[in-house]
């Protein structure tokens, strides 16, 4: 009969199973499978750093095949390394024969089957109510029953491809790769015109100045765009701001809005998308605002408007009844008092009962509601 192997704490050695998450009895077995398997092709014992990486590799493969963001592989080796070593020294010490051996060697063992060698990259308890790793590290969040199955009671296993939650990342995965495109493309600032050669330049200046003493009215003045001394786009766009605020169009929309007009009338190539930021309709808006302020003068900066946030709740007071306080709950409203055009705070209030009536806003604001 064809003789077995068998280890003198982990039994025969077995492959790892790709069902569920190895513990660190399972990667143990696994190693002395591929330390057997190995010594039965070359005749001798394999380097045990052979071993560790090829144990390595097949218990991340099974990680990432369970779709759970893992630790780096050279952290994976070091753990079968040390636990290896473990293992090791507690053999070398099992000469004895004592009873008290024995109960050290079950005790490994036992723990060694319910412990999940654990390589994932999120250690947090509860992660699925408060997870501080970054954003790499985190588990995905129809992962986290999963993994918290796993590393205690392991009753879960893993399954076929689900076809639906695939098709969700895969699209997930490629609007992250055309953003991050769109961004690559922008990065560079708006690409500058290729200079003409002296021959191209004087005949081109030639039809230029035939075609405006044909026509006789000049240049169009609607489409004329002053040269930049500079590669950045220097562009002051308070016309496109002061648009956007009238029709009440987002910043995104009026830079999508110029940025098209931009490729229409030929200043940007058709390849080079999202040549204007949102930032710089932004900046645009805010320097617009300084100037109606400084124009107006202080006489027009009265508060226009009143913003109610809507906010209520429960505060905890104490009411006075003879010579005793009793603890009791009352609602309060917040009211936010906000200057425009600016947006900017002037005061706060959060009193019960609240009245949104004219006369009790003068009372409650009579600093700075001039009404």
């Amino acid at each position: 009969m064809r003789s077995t192997v068998q280890h003198k704490l982990f039994g025969s050695p077995e492959k790892l199973s790709e069902v569920c998450l190895p513990t660190f009895f399972d990667v143990m077995k696994h190693f002395h499978y591929e330390k057997e398997t190995r010594k039965r092709e070359c005749a001798k014992d394999p380097p045990t750093s052979e071993l560790v990486k090829i144990t390595a590799e097949k218990v991340v493969e099974i990680w990432k095949k369970a779709s759970l963001p893992v630790v780096g592989f050279l952290r994976v080796k070091s753990m079968i390394t040390a636990y290896h070593k473990k293992c090791q020294d507690v053999l070398k010490s099992s000469s004895s024969g004592s009873s008290t051996q024995k109960e050290k060697e079950e005790a490994l063992v036992k723990k060694a089957k319910e412990e999940l060698f654990d390589i994932c990259s999120c250690k947090c308890p509860r992660p699925q109510v408060l997870c501080t790793c970054k954003r790499s590290q985190k588990v995905p969040r129809q992962e986290i029953p999963f993994l918290l199955d796993q590393r205690t009671v392991r009753k879960m296993t893993i399954g076929r491809v689900d076809v639906q939650t695939t098709s969700q990342l895969r699209q997930r995965l490629s609007r992250k790769e055309r953003s991050r495109s769109r961004s690559r493309s922008t990065s560079g600032g708006p690409r500058k015109r290729p200079k003409p050669t002296e021959n191209s330049s004087s005949g081109e200046e030639a039809k230029i100045s035939s075609s405006n003493t044909e026509s006789g009215s000049g240049t169009d003045t609607d489409f004329e765009v002053k040269p930049s001394t500079s590669g950045q786009n220097r562009l002051q766009l308070q016309k496109v701001a002061l648009a956007a605020r009238r029709t009440g169009a987002s910043v995104r929309q009026a830079a999508l809005l110029v940025s098209a007009a931009y490729e229409d009338v030929g200043l940007v190539t058709a390849g080079q998308t999202e040549n204007v930021d949102k930032s710089k309709i932004q900046r645009a808006t805010r320097k617009l605002e300084e100037e109606m302020l400084k124009e107006r003068g202080q006489e027009e900066l009265s508060v226009r408007g009143l913003y109610f946030d809507g906010k209520k709740d429960l505060t905890l007071g104490r009411e006075q009844e003879g010579n005793r306080f009793y603890k009791s709950d009352r609602k309060e409203e917040h009211v936010c008092l906000v200057q425009e055009p600016g947006t900017r705070y002037l005061s706060h209030e959060s009193r019960a009962p609240w009245s949104r009536s004219l006369e009790h806003c003068q009372t409650r604001f009579p600093a700075v509601l001039t009404m």
